[in-house]
């Protein structure tokens, strides 16, 4: 599979995080980052209520769809607390209004990887 990378840069409630979460959920596996453990939480119940194992870690709890010798291969995370050691399809990552865009691409340059 073709590596990705997207930023959505629309307007409140436009449907930029609906979106990203059907693709988050369609995919074979996917992280979810958000910056507040209410949003990592919700993701992790509403993913899980519909049918899709999904794990989640914050900095106050760890919690799983099955337990925690079977990792699902959805993962609802607050920012700090993700892995940068995982291999998933879909990442989605809340950052924020259109001024994150610029700051995403500073990140990706030095590595060679660019944005859509």
């Amino acid at each position: 599979m073709k590596e990705e990378r997207g930023v959505e840069q629309r307007p409140t409630n436009s449907g930029k995080t609906y979106e990203a979460l059907k693709r988050f959920r369609e995919a074979k596996s996917g992280v979810y980052c958000g910056p507040l453990k209410l949003l990592a939480s919700e993701v992790f119940f509403r993913t899980n209520e519909q049918g899709v194992k999904c794990d989640m870690v914050t900095g106050e709890e760890r919690r799983y769809a099955i337990d925690n010798h079977h990792p699902s291969a959805h993962l609802s995370s607050t920012v700090e607390m993700l892995s940068t050691q995982m291999h998933v399809d879909v990442a989605v990552h809340l950052c924020g209004e259109a001024s994150a865009v610029n700051i995403v691409r500073e990140l990706l340059n030095p590595i060679g990887e660019h944005v859509e």
